[in-house]
């Protein structure tokens, strides 16, 4: 692993790490591939889409919150895993699919 971002795609799960090197400095996660799916999955339940919205409350029963400043970043990454749909009526236009969902064939 030669750089920061080829460390982000390769890592499957979280990253944590201190956002400086002074003991109080917050901690940052960063969601890996496996994990984003993960947390998707979880949050999603049996629906097979929810809302940005939901997604950051369920998150915040962790403690995790995306911060204004690092949404866009947050957003590009569900899209760049395939996990959102542009939706008008959504919340920010955008909503979140279940990656596991199955339609139930009658």
């Amino acid at each position: 692993i030669e750089s920061q971002s080829d460390f982000i795609r390769y890592d499957q799960s979280f990253l944590v790490h201190k956002k400086s090197d002074y003991s109080s400095a917050p901690y940052i996660v960063n969601f890996g591939s496996v994990a984003c799916f993960v947390m998707v999955y979880c949050c999603a339940g049996t629906r097979r889409v929810f809302s940005l919205k939901d997604f950051k409350r369920y998150l915040c029963s962790f403690y995790v919150s995306v911060r204004p400043s690092h949404e866009d970043q947050f957003t590009e990454q569900l899209k760049g895993f395939g996990l959102t749909l542009d939706s008008p009526d959504a919340d920010d236009g955008l909503m979140i699919r279940n990656p596991f969902f199955e339609e139930e064939n009658e």
